[in-house]
């Protein structure tokens, strides 16, 4: 079995931390890059580009459906429908499946955090395989 992550103690201590309480009952953790300025979603989204946004990791995430007086479902169909119909147009704009999340809450003007942590990872790269990183 392959997985993005695994949980190094018991996550439940999340959902009652004000990072996620006091911020639309969702949030995400950054990915390891950044969207360029002059990258097409920006106008389509109708928001200015900052080079202070990280792209979101999808391999964890903590959202209530029922958050942002009842919107957070509604990213969450938007971001559904772009991974699964629009995906060629939304693929091409972003970073794939991981994205679409955030933008469909940027779309929607919803509240959500980003983590001040990020994920920590663990293995290697190999040097018979084009220094391809194998790990978690």
């Amino acid at each position: 079995m392959c997985t993005d992550n695994v949980p190094l103690r018991d996550p439940t201590h999340l959902f009652d931390a004000p990072l996620y309480t006091d911020h639309g009952r969702a949030v995400f953790w950054p990915d390891i890059s950044k969207d360029h300025p002059s990258n097409a979603i920006w106008r389509v989204v109708g928001k200015p580009c900052s080079y202070r946004s990280w792209t979101f990791e999808s391999g964890q995430m903590i959202i209530d459906k029922a958050g942002n007086r009842g919107l957070n479902l509604a990213a969450l169909l938007i971001a559904q429908e772009m991974q699964r119909e629009g995906h060629d147009f939304w693929f091409h704009l972003c970073s794939g499946d991981k994205d679409t999340f955030r933008w469909a809450f940027e779309m929607l003007d919803l509240e959500y955090e980003e983590s001040p942590r990020w994920m920590s990872l663990l293995g290697t790269f190999n040097p018979f395989d084009n220094n391809r990183f194998c790990g978690q």
